[in-house]
């Protein structure tokens, strides 16, 4: 017990320290927004009309100022870069640590890309990963490929206060990564499922609402994950089979849950979770 408090107690200093180090960026414009992102930064998204980030990113490719992220190669890519999809191109988030993206409003704000095929963002090998106060998304409806945010070996995440809105196939992708929370925030309208985690532990889900989800298996949880939680969480008007658990580490706590089609496999949850069908 007292090794635990130990640990906890230098986690939480350590991520102290590490948000008193970084630097504050307002930004007001995509292009802004994009020569921001690096490590040890609070990028502060200061656009009440929010940001469509495609347009921008096209440009950039275009004069050379984004380079390639190549998924095949073994060197570590560290940087701002795009990788290539169906109809358009993805930013990619690599090596980062301390990086922060927020608002200075008391209200959301955007951050949206054209192509329905590709992540808004994607994170890959990066720690201490802040998100509050966004809405994030497509702006319009997209099938077969990717999503809102894709995590790739990262550690440390946390989502406060953020409506992850699909038009891509699902809100959230947790591949190798781990201690993700997610609190306050809304994962919906996505065009197939609202989650998927592969081989990822510590995940916690606190006070969020997951509705109008279509239209396959909805919460994804491979056997090579552990320890998730869904606390204080609503599900509701989502269609197809709700959850797909393969993974015994799955507890649900104090949810609500409203659906009326096929809830899924079994899984953990306690006497105060109510199931509504």
């Amino acid at each position: 017990m007292k090794r635990t408090i130990l640990t906890l107690v230098a986690a939480f200093c350590t991520a102290i320290v590490a948000l008193a180090a970084q630097k504050r960026i307002l930004v007001n414009t995509p292009e802004e927004f994009i020569n921001a992102l690096g490590s040890n930064r609070e990028i502060v998204v200061c656009n009440e009309e929010g940001l469509l980030l495609t347009p921008t990113i096209v440009e950039m490719i275009e004069k050379g100022k984004l380079k390639e992220f190549d998924r095949w190669s073994r060197a570590r890519q560290e940087g701002v870069l795009y990788e290539n999809n169906t109809d358009g191109p993805q930013l990619v988030v690599s090596g980062f640590k301390n990086l922060t993206i927020c608002t200075n409003s008391d209200d959301r704000l955007s951050i949206e890309v054209t192509p329905r095929y590709v992540n808004v963002i994607t994170f890959i090998s990066c720690e201490n990963i802040n998100l509050t106060n966004l809405y994030i998304g497509h702006t319009d409806e997209g099938y077969c490929d990717n999503g809102v945010l894709g995590f790739d070996d990262c550690r440390n995440i946390n989502i406060t206060n953020c409506g992850l809105f699909g038009c891509g196939t699902e809100g959230i992708e947790l591949r190798q990564s781990h201690n993700f929370t997610m609190t306050d925030s809304e994962i919906f309208h996505c065009s197939y499922h609202i989650m998927h985690i592969y081989g990822s532990s510590n995940c916690k889900f606190l006070n969020c609402a997951f509705y109008q989800n279509k239209e396959y298996e909805q919460v994804n949880i491979d056997e090579s994950s552990e320890k998730i939680l869904f606390d204080h969480c609503v599900f509701t008007k989502n269609h197809g089979v709700l959850f797909n658990i393969v993974s015994k580490d799955v507890i649900l706590r104090r949810c609500i849950i409203q659906h009326d089609g096929d809830v899924g496999n079994a899984f953990e949850h306690d006497e105060n979770s109510i199931f509504a069908y």
